[in-house]
């Protein structure tokens, strides 16, 4: 059976970020929780997805705790980096335009 997630793919940054985002998703929706800080919120996903992960491969272990909190920290950045690029929109940058030239008024020509 191929699966979109493992425990394999969920302890890397890059399944854990993607996990972190769609779990902010939910989260989001639900009013209770709408009314805490998103960055918080979106650190205690990753470390709660982290950990899920690390305890289902290895088991948890205290010692284990110091990294779960570090990664959690990389996951939530990265996942919040990434959900500002794509959310964010993004304009071209143009080349200033040049000045407008007015046609000067030649010498000795009236204008009545």
């Amino acid at each position: 059976m191929s699966a979109l997630f493992t425990y394999t793919t969920l302890a890397t940054l890059g399944g854990a970020a993607f996990a972190t985002a769609l779990a902010m998703q939910v989260i989001e929706e639900i009013a209770v929780l709408s009314r805490l800080p998103r960055l918080l919120l979106s650190w205690v996903a990753a470390v709660t997805i982290l950990a899920a992960a690390t305890g289902f491969q290895s088991g948890l272990h205290l010692r284990d705790l110091p990294l779960l909190v570090l990664n959690g920290l990389l996951v939530r950045a990265t996942s919040v980096g990434a959900r500002h690029v794509a959310v964010t929109p993004s304009t071209p940058t143009l080349p200033p335009a040049p000045p407008a030239q007015h046609p000067a008024a030649s010498p000795g020509s009236s204008s009545t």
